[in-house]
């Protein structure tokens, strides 16, 4: 699954604990970082907490060749704290700025394409479903598909708060169903005229 994420997207904001440090799962995303060259921002959690060790966490991503902002490094980094807030700010500048300088700019216009995440049948309705990543144009109710050698009609689309919308825009993941066939996972998925 990771992994799947990770070719789909377009930055990472690898969120490490100042407490608890690198630990098994971030060293698979730090692997992926590093396999699919993507951009990445770190960010070091917890650091208001009295038994934080920072500094720690800074050289154990120095050992992994992620060398931080901070030091002079080129990985962008911010100290936060996801209770109380701190450094949110810079975070977000940070993040503005990097999708400023990678031109993540999307064409709201084009035909959507979006990316399988994942498939599975419905237990509510027995239905072939989908988590797809709205990639490029707006993914609608109703939109024909193809993807890989399945197609289909968007029948309905749920998002990330369990509630039923209409449309999609870049950057989203939502649930759809309409598959006449279970595509592949990680495939392009096109909204095609009919």
């Amino acid at each position: 699954m990771r992994s799947r994420g990770a070719k789909v997207t377009d930055m990472i904001i690898l969120v490490i604990s100042a407490i608890e440090g690198i630990q098994n799962q971030t060293r698979e995303v730090m692997e992926l970082i590093k396999q699919y060259n993507i951009p990445v921002i770190i960010a070091l959690n917890k650091t208001d907490r009295d038994d934080a060790d920072p500094e720690s966490v800074v050289f154990d991503l120095i050992n992994w060749g992620f060398e931080i902002d901070e030091l002079d490094g080129p990985v962008p980094s911010a100290r936060i704290a996801a209770v109380s807030g701190l450094g949110f700010d810079e975070l977000e500048d940070k993040i503005v700025t990097m999708a400023e300088n990678m031109k993540l700019y999307e064409d709201f216009e084009c035909p959507a394409q979006c990316f399988v995440v994942e498939t599975e049948i419905s237990d509510k309705t027995g239905m072939l479903t989908a988590c797809i990543v709205v990639k490029k144009g707006v993914l609608r109710v109703e939109d024909d598909f193809v993807c890989g050698t399945s197609q289909g009609k968007i029948r309905y689309m749920i998002n990330d708060h369990g509630e039923r919308i209409t449309e999609a825009h870049p950057g989203t993941s939502v649930t759809v169903g309409g598959f006449k066939d279970t595509p592949d996972v990680g495939l392009l998925m096109n909204v095609v005229r009919s």
